[in-house]
């Protein structure tokens, strides 16, 4: 979805390619106005991990200590998110398409992202279901959660067992995750007088940030649409398609709901959609974006010391792209972040997060069977491994030698771009 008029948008189609959109689509969603694409980025960045895993990490991290290193990750790794945006912007394709037409070696990398966004979208509606039983469990004299004699007591009584069996408070067994916005801050919230009132405000708090993190399903349908324009841009197919992608994400999520069915929430939680798939997914888009920025210019360029020069100037090159689209030049701070500081950083996480991995556990103390724990690892394969089979089945259909089919997968649709 790119801004109407953006003259890199012509620069980037290919007629001569059946399976990317037409030069001019009436039917492709574009931006009204700026607000609105703001709006539609803060409802993407902002969602539920900012109330049951934030805290949670403050708090284990030696609290407002913590801040430091998160202001300082911020500064040094969030400038990626504005890279990503105006990579966007400047293709004018969904997330998939965009690395079909710069490098297609690596378009890999856009199906393992669409993955996890197809979990994040499974597993968020489950929380959206129980942001609302709460919310209307919320309207009564006396809160249900402020005692166990419920029928309902279970998908969370669990906690309240192992907390007696333990000795110890439930804060110390409803720890990061849902354990913490569904028991921890309703049980406070009890306590509070008007507990009704902030209640229902917490629980509606909790259901607009849900709300917001579905506009990965606008990404989605995006995305699959600009892989074949010609056929879902015609009549009511796209709507079709975003119908097909909720019931198949309603049914996975008919999984979560049942008695043991926040052991199935966590695996997705912990496995398919946070931490080590999703810092492989970043380092490998980084890396490789700041690869192509010189992939171009060193087969152009075949002397050494000319291809050095050059791998510092394709960065400025992209600047004046960025410039061409919203009409100055950013702060050099994020191009030097780009190309040394935001990769070395990346680099020390993606590998301090293996060495210092631990299979998920239920509130620290329910340990998983094998085929559980296997389940998790085949989810978070599902998603990183697209990129490696990408690129053996790109080498393997692409006629030539080595040399030849690395040449034509690293190169875009048109090398004058870069």
């Amino acid at each position: 979805m790119e801004p109407a008029g953006n003259p890199e948008k012509n620069l980037m189609k290919d007629n001569n390619d059946p399976n990317l959109p037409p030069m001019k689509c009436d039917d492709r969603g574009q931006w009204a106005n700026k607000k609105e694409f703001i709006l539609a980025v803060v409802g993407e960045i902002i969602g539920l991990g900012n109330v049951w895993r934030f805290p949670y990490l403050c708090f284990k991290n030696g609290g407002g200590v913590f801040l430091v290193p998160y202001v300082l990750i911020l500064l040094t790794c969030g400038v990626v998110f504005f890279l990503e945006v105006s990579l966007g912007q400047l293709t004018g394709q969904g997330g998939i398409t965009c690395w079909r037409k710069l490098c297609p070696l690596f378009e890999g990398l856009g199906y393992g992202g669409h993955v996890i966004m197809l979990y994040t979208v499974v597993y968020y509606i489950v929380i959206l279901a129980w942001a609302f039983l709460y919310l209307f469990s919320s309207f009564q004299t006396v809160l249900p959660w402020a005692s166990c004699n419920n029928t309902w007591n279970t998908v969370f009584s669990v906690l309240g067992f192992m907390s007696y069996e333990f000795g110890v408070d439930i804060s110390a067994v409803a720890e990061s995750g849902p354990g913490l916005a569904f028991i921890a801050y309703p049980r406070a919230v009890a306590l509070m007088p008007l507990p009704q009132l902030w209640a229902a405000l917490f629980f509606i708090m909790v259901i607009f940030l849900g709300l917001d993190r579905f506009v990965y399903l606008e990404g989605l349908v995006t995305s699959i649409s600009d892989m074949y324009p010609s056929f879902l841009f015609t009549g009511h197919r796209r709507k079709v398609l975003l119908l097909v992608i909720c019931v198949v994400a309603f049914v996975i999520g008919l999984s979560m709901v049942t008695e043991g069915g926040l052991y199935v929430f966590l695996l997705f939680d912990y496995y398919a959609c946070s931490g080590i798939p999703i810092m492989f997914l970043s380092s490998w888009n980084l890396f490789v974006w700041d690869g192509y920025l010189v992939s171009n210019r060193i087969i152009l360029f075949q002397d050494n010391h000319q291809c050095l020069i050059e791998i510092f100037h394709s960065a400025d090159h992209y600047y004046d792209k960025i410039k061409d689209m919203i009409g100055y030049r950013p702060w050099p701070y994020m191009k030097y972040c780009w190309r040394f500081v935001t990769p070395s950083i990346f680099a020390c996480i993606l590998l301090f997060s293996l060495v210092k991995s631990t299979p998920v556990r239920y509130n620290n103390t329910y340990r998983y069977p094998w085929w559980g724990y296997a389940a998790g690892i085949c989810l978070a394969l599902s998603s990183v491994l697209l990129t490696p089979l990408w690129i053996l089945h790109s080498m393997a259909v692409t006629p030539g030698t080595m040399e030849q089919e690395l040449c034509a997968l690293n190169m875009d649709k048109n090398p004058k771009h870069f």
